[in-house]
């Protein structure tokens, strides 16, 4: 059976830390989790960790171990040390590339990114988020730590929590904001937050020309949410929802993600029909079930149709956005 090569920096860091590995150990034991399947993650967990240790002095190196550790025996105690988990990829792929986060706050940045990692990859992109943290200077605090790590889920395309990250990147330092944001070196980081929390759609470099912005939801058949094609109405925190199922939900967006968040009340249906005088510019031929306009910013709807299962966001341009005003878009 393999074991852990006790001259490593990650095995003489196990022997220093002992008496704690022990207390974990014991934990797990009681918690009714195989001596096995403990023994084998300790050893997984060398030849990630090994590279990270050796460049950190005590007591940063000793407090990662542990943390880890700590780490390793829950998601074992849970089933979530296995190939593919996210929180398996923080540990084996992401931490390695945050070594001066590791040194400055080793425990915060094990648990927080552990933490946040099933939520990312449901809602945004992992790889986006790890790229992003990865290419950022250290988090030197707690609060940074949990601060950053939110901001670059937010970015990262985790809409739900917009608002939160907008605060937690108003609290960053200059540096580490912009990295997190994957802005320039040079950008107005309290202008650019200030702009996009009045406008959800307003980010530096972004392309406005009409047509499709992000396509929502699809058929259940093949991963979506829905059995039927879903419906536009107004509703939820942003002024749009959808309708399908018998069922309503809130579709919460920005210029970086969306999410479909279920609502409790079902939003009725528009009565109104928007008389001819443009056209969408979208890329599909189909007949309009729904519009609805962004109350936020004109010209900008969510449109659903007869034979789609999915919802889509359309910028109309500055004349389809003088004729929505006019009430006076083609559906």
């Amino acid at each position: 059976m393999r074991s852990v090569e006790r001259t490593s920096a990650y095995g003489r860091a196990l022997a220093a830390h002992s008496t704690d590995v022990e207390t974990l150990l014991r934990s797990a034991h009681e918690r009714g989790v195989d001596a096995v399947l403990v023994r084998t993650a300790l050893v997984d967990l060398g030849p990630f960790v090994d590279p990270l240790v050796a460049e950190l002095p005590e007591p940063e190196g000793g407090e990662l171990v542990v943390a880890l550790v700590a780490t390793v025996l829950d998601l074992t105690v849970g089933a979530r040390w296995r190939p593919g988990r996210p929180e398996r990829r923080v540990v084996e792929e992401i931490l390695v590339t945050l070594p001066a986060w590791c040194a400055h706050q080793p425990a915060a940045t094990v648990r927080t990114l552990v933490a946040a990692a099933p939520a990312v990859q449901r809602g945004a992109n992992l790889d986006l988020w790890a790229h992003l943290l990865g290419r950022a200077p250290e988090a030197t605090t707690v609060e940074q730590v949990r601060d950053a790590v939110l901001v670059a889920a937010w970015r990262a395309g985790l809409a739900r929590y917009r608002i939160a990250a907008l605060d937690a990147a108003a609290r960053l330092p200059g540096t580490l904001a912009r990295a997190v944001l994957a802005l320039e070196p040079d950008a107005d980081v309290p202008a650019v937050l200030a702009a996009h929390r009045a406008d959800r759609w307003s980010w530096p470099g972004l392309r406005e020309e009409p047509g499709v912005v992000l396509r929502a939801g699809g058929s259940r058949v093949l991963g979506g949410p829905w059995f039927e094609r879903p419906l536009a109405v107004a509703g939820g925190p942003t002024g749009w929802a959808v309708r399908a199922d018998g069922a309503a939900w809130a579709l919460v967006v920005d210029v970086h993600g969306h999410a479909l968040v279920p609502l409790g009340n079902v939003p009725p249906a528009l009565d109104e029909r928007a008389p001819v005088g443009c056209s969408l510019p979208v890329p599909w031929q189909d007949d309009v079930t729904g519009l609805v306009p962004d109350g936020a910013r004109a010209g900008t709807v969510l449109v659903s149709r007869a034979h789609s299962y999915a919802v889509d966001v359309v910028r109309l341009g500055d004349a389809g956005a003088r004729a929505l005003a006019e009430r006076a878009v083609t559906v």
